[in-house]
Order: C-alpha cells, then structure tokens, then sequence
C-alpha cells in the first residue's frame, strides 16, 4: 500500500490528512494535488489479466518501456524483448530508480499471471504482452482515440508527405489538425521532432490524449510496417484508413515482400477502419481492395474502375509544367481540374488520395478545388533549394527505396534541359539488397552519378558503395566521393546552369549516423553554405 501525503480526491469525494494510506481497489483515478497529477489504479489496469492483493493498492500515472526515462514515482515499467534489447535486463536498474511495479512478459522460466517479488516491487507476468501494450498505455490515457477522428496512412512511400498535406489542407478548410508523423509530432509549425514513423504504443496513447486536450478536430497520422508487426497501434480507433504503395523497403526486417505485405495489411484486416482509401494503381492496392468493403480507389488507369463501382476519383489527365501540375479528375462526388504546386506522378497520386479522403469527411469539392493550391511541398520532399543567384537546380528528396529514387529521376525528366545528376548512398545494417537496385536505378535515369554516405553506421562504407556497384549499368561517369558535403560540393562546382542536381537519401534529416555517433548534418543547411561560398 502507497502513503499519498497530499491531499486528494477521490472519485469526487474529498479526503484531507497529512499522512494517510488509503484502500484504492475499487477506485479507478484520485488525484495527488501536490505533484498535480491524476494517479490510476494498476489493479483497475489489470483487471483483464490478474487480480492479487500485491497490486490492489498500487497507483501509477505513467507506463515507461525504457527504464532510462523512468522520473516521478508512480511509473510502472513495461520490460519486453526488443530488436536488439531485453527489458528483463533493466529490471534491477527500474526498481532502482523507483518503479512502483513492473510488467514482463512470461516464458518458459517463469509461468503467466504470476508475480514475484524483488525489493519489495511486484513483477507481473503477462503472456502476448507486447500485443497488450497499446490497450494498457489506452487505458491509462482515457482511450484517446474514441474522442477524436483519426486517419492513418500505410504503404512504402508517400505517407509523410499525404499526413502533411491533410494537415494543410484541413486547416486550409478552418479546422484544426494534429499529426504523427516521420518530420514530428503536433501541430502546424509547432512539430516535435520523433525518432520513428510510428512511435511506441505508449507514446501514441500518450500524445494523441495531449491532442485530445489540446482541442484538435482530427488527427493525421504515419502507420509504418514496423508500428503494426509491433502493435503499436492495436488499440488505436481509427476512421479512415488510407493505402499508398507497396515497394522494396525494410526488408532487413521483414526478410521477404510477402512478409512486408502481410505486415500492412494487418492496418486492414486488424482494425475496424470505417472508410479506406487505395491506391488502385498499385497491384497490392488492386488485390486489396476486392477484399474490403467501403473502399474509395483512387487511379489513372480506366481499366481498373472494373474492379469497383462505388466510390472513385478517376485521373484523366495530367499536365505537368515547371513549377506545377495540373489535374483533370473524374469521381462519384463530380468531375473538375484542380491546379498543384506539387510536381511528380507521385505527388498527383498522393494529392488525390488527399482528396478523397476528405470527400469521404463530407467537405464540398468546390472547397477543395478552391485551396488545393494553396498546398506546398514539405521539407526533404521535391525541395528545391532556392538562392540569390542563379545557379544549378538543386533538389533534395528522401527517396531512399529503389522506387522513390526512380520516380523521383522520372520527375526530374520531365523538364531537365540539361544534365541529370544524382548523389545518394544506402543506410549500413539496413536491407542490403535494395543497393544494387538503387545503383542501376541510378544510372538508367541520370547522367551522373556520385556514390557517398548515407547512414552508414557500423558497417563499412566502401563495403556499402561496392553493394551499390553491383547493380549499376555502367560505372562511366559513377563517381565515389565520400565525403556528403564533398560530393555536393563536387556537383555543384563541375555542373552547369541546365543541369539538375539531386541530393537524395536524407531529405529532412539533421543528423548522420557514422559508427556509434550522431553528427549534427543537414543536406539543406549542406548546400545553402556551399552556395555562399561560391563567389
């Protein structure tokens, strides 16, 4: 049992003592008032899996997974079996640092709903606990996600920029948007920077209960393969759901494409999704949707309306210019043409499918056709960087899978007059055979190529760049400069007016991961101070 030396309410009724215990077994919330903090019942949080005296009288406010941010005293500590690290290991190094409990997971050792006691600190065994995670830290945080619409985006490529999109055009349209996403979690120009796509089921819980308090009308939100074969989202309501692609990526993770496949489409067949938007264009989108009910398919292709004869925006036509693309689009809820800032095959899909996503919210299209111009490329995404003179054209992307580094070259195509050049590497201890693709990629669709850095991490960098090698058409006119900056340096310096340079791999990133160390690196900040010194 917990002294709580404070005052406290418990279930609107007001208790007042300097130092008193009291018997919270069948009270969910009381509030210590001298930290001012809600404090929840882990019996209360439990009551699904096990019931002992050990835990009735236990309150906690916050459930950590990593014992280094374990502060206050009322945590409980989840320890699960992750990539690289065991929480069973930090056990004793949580209970040092005050843990009121802890929650692990059973296995042959140790049998499920038991505990045990170490230093006066209840372990709890739970089987499937990494599957629980989302529905306890849920829980705790009121069940966020039945308070506030949610749409998620899965697929390879495209899920950043379309959460950034809706987050511009919802607010365009006078409501107010949250995110979750790779460039941050929060509000528009008020980001949080994040470490993962999809963040810990704690962490979501956790945030969009922040979100919830801070008046957003609806939240836009990154679903990764990751986040789902961890079920960081099991516990998440959300109300539509939208597919983007399904190219090579992650496969250091999921080992095979079925195997990734199978992971995203656990977001459709795991979750009561209200509404789904896909990508008809891709095939895994076409195999899908003949699976779902209440889809809206987005395509160019005319054929591919066969399959559905529901709900659709057809693109007719396309126009790409210089600086925009126009859209000629036919649909269930009308036909019309819109004009973009966005340029790229690949950013007319992820428009429309921002489009029909916010048809599927009811919002008229002569609305949407009215702000879709105002929408604007987002930060390591088709960013072109702009100086005082002119120079080259300069374009920073984050195409890092084989896919997005060829539509990228493909968009640049379009409207080069000159030269194309491409820098880019591949990120160490990551899926190795994406490199060769990327290298022939690479050297179909530019005209010069420079091999650099990337996030090599641990691994070595010239065993990186031969990987890349391997797969290249031709190594004339294949350049090797190791050094990110030097490389940009190189392009910048020997290209000419006409051409086009393109700086891919990293986009938004401000780091770069060299063995165990993280450097402060931007490929924007990169060139911009390349560019002064050019006299």
């Amino acid at each position: 049992m917990q002294d709580l030396e404070a005052q406290y309410y418990v279930l609107h009724k007001k208790y007042k003592n300097n130092n008193f215990s009291i018997n919270v077994v069948d009270i969910i919330y009381i509030k210590d008032l001298s930290l001012n903090i809600s404090l929840f019942s882990l019996q209360k949080l439990l009551n699904n899996y096990i019931k002992h005296d050990l835990i009735k009288n236990i309150l906690i406010n916050k459930i950590v997974l990593d014992s280094r941010k374990i502060k206050g005293k009322y945590c409980l500590f989840i320890a699960i079996k992750g990539c690289k690290y065991d929480g069973k290991n930090f056990i004793t190094q949580a209970i040092l640092k005050g843990v009121v409990a802890i929650l692990t997971y059973s296995d042959k050792k140790t049998l499920p709903y038991t505990i045990e006691v170490k230093k006066k600190i209840p372990i709890i065994y739970l089987p499937n606990l990494l599957e629980q995670i989302s529905y306890l830290a849920g829980t705790l945080y009121n069940h966020p996600s039945k308070k506030i619409p949610i749409i998620g985006i899965t697929g390879t490529n495209g899920k950043t920029s379309i959460t950034h999109f809706l987050m511009q055009w919802i607010r365009l349209l006078g409501y107010k948007p949250a995110i979750l996403s790779t460039i941050g979690n929060g509000f528009y120009k008020n980001l949080i920077k994040t470490n993962n796509t999809t963040d810990s089921a704690v962490e979501i819980q956790s945030t969009l209960e922040k979100f919830v308090n801070q008046k957003a009308d609806i939240v836009i939100m990154e679903v990764s393969s990751h986040g789902l074969d961890q079920y960081r989202v099991a516990n998440i309501i959300f109300s539509i759901g939208i597919f983007t692609n399904l190219t090579r990526d992650h496969l250091d993770y999921h080992i095979n494409m079925k195997n990734y496949e199978l992971s995203k489409w656990r977001f459709f067949s795991n979750h009561k999704i209200k509404k789904k938007i896909i990508n008809i264009d891709d095939n895994i989108g076409l195999k899908w949707c003949k699976k779902l009910s209440n889809v809206t398919v987005i395509t160019t292709k005319l054929k591919n309306l066969l399959y559905q004869s529901n709900l659709f925006v057809y693109i007719k036509k396309i126009i790409y210019l210089s600086d925009h693309t126009i859209i000629k689009f036919n649909s269930i809820w009308g036909n019309g043409e819109i004009k973009t800032n966005l340029i790229g095959q690949f950013n007319v899909i992820n428009i429309i499918l921002c489009m029909a996503t916010l048809l599927n919210l009811n919002f008229p299209l002569k609305k949407l056709v009215k702000t879709v111009s105002k929408i604007f490329p987002i930060p390591g995404r088709m960013q072109k960087v702009f100086f005082k003179k002119k120079y080259t054209n300069i374009i920073i992307d984050y195409a890092h899978t084989p896919d997005a580094l060829k539509n990228v070259l493909l968009t640049l195509k379009l409207n080069v007059k000159g030269k194309i050049w491409c820098i880019f590497g591949c990120g160490g201890e990551r899926d190795i055979g994406k490199r060769s693709i990327m290298g022939y990629i690479a050297t179909k669709y530019a005209d010069i190529i420079i091999l650099t850095t990337d996030n090599p991490r641990k691994e070595n960098i010239h065993s990186i760049i031969n990987d890349i090698k391997t797969g290249c058409i031709t190594l004339k006119n294949v350049y090797i400069i190791l050094n990110r900056i030097k490389a940009i340096s190189y392009a910048i310096s020997h290209s000419v007016k006409t051409d086009t340079i393109l700086v891919a791999g990293k986009g938004h990133e401000n780091y770069q991961i060299i063995g165990n160390k993280i450097f402060n690196y931007s490929d924007f900040n990169a060139i911009q101070k390349i560019l002064k010194n050019i006299k």
